[in-house]
């Protein structure tokens, strides 16, 4: 299973490269345009949250 944010980088390296428009390469990788164009809602705190854990997982690994 790809996921949804793996969809969206092919889409637009497929539209990037002149492969198609993205409506098209949408509809060839299954993908609904509308998540295709939805801008994300992940505040700059969530994601500044995110690179701390991250950070501090690489750090301290199990």
């Amino acid at each position: 299973m790809v996921s949804s944010s793996t969809k969206r980088r092919a889409v637009k390296y497929a539209a990037e490269e002149g492969l198609g428009s993205s409506a098209v390469a949408c509809r060839a990788l299954g993908l609904p345009r509308a998540p295709y164009y939805r801008v994300s809602r992940i505040s700059d705190k969530s994601m500044d949250m995110q690179k701390k854990i991250l950070r501090l997982s690489e750090k301290h690994p199990r």
